[in-house]
């Protein structure tokens, strides 16, 4: 048995009713394809975000580190960077850029993502312009 994502159903059926918009020139079909194409677009994210790497919760001054299912760290004086600094208090894990593990295509991503802004905008724009 072929599976089919839901994404990539949902985006089928929002092509179709971009194309009866097309057609028809009826706004509520294109503003039919905005939310489709949105509700495809936040499916898009959660697969990224999904497949993304954990990092180490790890705060700038180097305390201790807490894992995804672990106990939570307990709080540490030494824990932030001094106050006033850039980062202070701010997790390494969400100052230094995303590792992107080996074999992950990562201008193929890029490229799909600029790809899908480019659409969402495009499809707005054409429904704030049909009305």
């Amino acid at each position: 048995m072929r599976r089919h994502p839901v994404g990539r159903v949902a985006g089928d059926r929002g092509g179709g009713i971009w194309i009866g918009f097309l057609v028809a020139g009826l706004a509520a079909l294109a503003w039919a394809a905005v939310g489709v194409v949105l509700a495809v677009a936040g499916l898009g994210m959660a697969t990224l975000a999904g497949g993304l790497p954990e990092g180490q919760r790890e705060t700038v001054a180097g305390a201790g580190t807490a894992r995804a299912g672990s106990a939570r760290a307990p709080p540490s004086s030494s824990g932030s960077a001094v106050a006033g600094s850039p980062g202070a208090g701010v997790p390494r894990s969400r100052m230094t850029a995303i590792q992107v593990p080996p074999g992950k295509p990562l201008a193929r991503i890029v490229l799909h993502g600029t790809l899908a802004a480019s659409t969402i905008l495009l499809v707005v724009l054409a429904a704030i312009g049909a009305g």
